[in-house]
């Protein structure tokens, strides 16, 4: 609602609605509009690819048949078990070697930094996935399969006509709240790659900034813009506040409360 920045601090003005008027129709609609499709993607491609690979392991860590069950859930389950900071600080000195094949383009350029990000961001996320499925997957009673062996159904199709509708109300809300972590996930961008690489243009975006990165330069970088960077997190608090209530609409918790 202010001003406050380079040039107005101390003195500030009341402005109103201009700084969200810069951001929808003004000077900042491009950079909003990358940003936020970026961020989208990445919290989508995050959520969908760390789902993947945690089901598939959870189905294969709850054949009764395996052996050594245990210690391959304890060794997968160490990327999700350490601090984030700890993995991604050792993914970096990885990456971050002459010799490393991702240098080569990696945090140089756009979509080299940005897969990076990703990569890093998986690798940290799916033993959760793989730890909800696989409580999800004990949770379904064996006599279940057992009906549909007699009925002559085959693996596949117990996996699309029984497993998966009856990992659902399981699955669903996890999904639901990891988008809106992923989404909003400052660790793993600003520790791998601080948003970049820049762009060279005043206040834009870096190449791998995701929204929350990108207020936190405006806001704490070489600019100050601080009434910006407020108007920006308003926008994402709005956003965010939009995926938890749809969380709760699912999961059907606020009719728990209201009972």
């Amino acid at each position: 609602m202010t001003n406050w920045g380079p040039g107005h601090d101390p003195h500030y003005d009341f402005v109103g609605l201009q700084n969200y008027s810069e951001i929808v129709s003004g000077g900042y609609t491009s950079y909003f509009l990358s940003v936020f499709s970026w961020n989208v993607l990445f919290a989508l491609l995050s959520v969908g690819i760390a789902f993947s690979i945690g089901l598939i392991l959870a189905v294969v860590l709850n054949n009764p048949k395996l052996r050594g069950r245990a210690v391959y859930r304890t060794l997968l389950i160490i990327p999700w078990a350490l601090p984030s900071t700890i993995t991604i600080m050792a993914w970096r000195g990885l990456l971050g070697t002459s010799w490393s094949l991702f240098m080569r383009g990696g945090f140089q350029s756009v979509w080299g930094a940005r897969g990076i990000i990703l990569l890093v961001n998986i690798w940290t996320a799916f033993p959760f996935m793989m730890c909800a499925c696989l409580g999800g997957l004990q949770s379904i009673p064996p006599s279940v399969y057992e009906a549909a062996a007699i009925d002559g159904a085959s693996r596949l199709k117990k996996f699309w006509k029984i497993t998966l509708p009856l990992l659902k109300s399981v699955i669903v809300p996890i999904l639901i709240f990891t988008f809106a972590f992923h989404f909003n996930n400052f660790t793993v961008v600003w520790m791998l790659s601080e948003g970049g690489p820049p762009t060279g243009i005043a206040n834009a975006p870096g190449g791998s900034d995701i929204m929350i990165t990108y207020f936190y330069r405006l806001a704490f970088g070489e600019g100050h813009y601080y009434a910006v960077a407020a108007a920006f997190s308003v926008i994402l608090f709005f956003i965010l506040t939009a995926v938890t209530f749809a969380n709760m609409k699912i999961t059907g918790a606020m009719k728990e409360v209201e009972r």
